[in-house]
């Protein structure tokens, strides 16, 4: 918020009750929004034995915050990645983490858990 005081330039023949002087108060808004950003995922954890069956497809993670900040986000600031550590060899459900700039607030992430298949080498 931004609070001055200024004179005011009254025309001839006018005047106002109070005095010229007044007081002006402007209160600033940052413009928001959202936008959606596809993410590969980085595989944490996966044993030495093990290999994934397939691809893994890119999450969509949708931030929301200032414009100004969403509008200087470079794909790689956001980061998804799932851990496997600890898994052995079939089908899991894994949730996706994401990070983000600070600055800016993860709305949602699509989708939030992946199936993975976990094959012997």
């Amino acid at each position: 918020d931004i609070s001055r005081t200024v004179s005011l330039n009254l025309p001839t023949g006018t005047s106002v009750k109070g005095g010229i002087n007044v007081t002006v108060k402007v209160k600033i808004i940052a413009v928001t929004g959202q936008q959606a950003f596809a993410v590969p995922i980085t595989v944490n954890g996966l044993a030495d034995n093990l290999k994934i069956a397939g691809t893994l497809a890119p999450v969509q993670v949708f931030l929301f915050g200032p414009m100004t900040d969403l509008l200087k986000v470079n794909p790689d600031d956001i980061k998804a990645s799932i851990d496997l550590d600890g898994k052995d060899a079939g089908t899991h459900k894994i949730s996706v983490k994401v990070t983000a700039p600070s600055s800016l607030e993860t709305r949602s992430i699509s989708p939030q858990d992946v199936d993975v298949n976990l094959e012997r080498k």
